[in-house]
């Protein structure tokens, strides 16, 4: 009823994990369209580029897509010492785009 996944030989230099790449790729995106969001004042001094710009962001990446990526589980090798569930720097850009983009503290 588990799911059994053959992990890679350590020494197989050709594997390449896709997945891993692609949450690579995805945080890394999500973060820079997060820096790229205008601030608060910004949008509180009613600055209509401002506006505009975070609803772009917000309609580039959706509320769905950011809890479907912080919801995902992961196998990884009882080598590695961090807890199973996303690394401290993919969890961390999604982090800044909520807090950026859609305000959530």
């Amino acid at each position: 009823d588990h799911l059994q996944v053959r992990l890679p030989y350590a020494d197989d230099e050709e594997y390449i994990d896709l997945g891993a790449a692609e949450l690579s790729f995805y945080a890394i995106l999500v973060e820079l369209l997060g820096r790229c969001a205008p601030s608060e004042e910004t949008i509180k001094m009613g600055k209509q580029n401002a506006i505009r710009a975070k609803s772009i962001l917000k309609s580039l990446v959706s509320m769905h897509d950011l809890e479907g990526v912080l919801g995902l589980k992961f196998l990884l090798s009882n080598e590695n010492s961090m807890p199973p569930g996303l690394q401290p720097s993919h969890k961390m850009s999604i982090i800044l785009f909520l807090e950026r983009v859609y305000g959530i503290p």
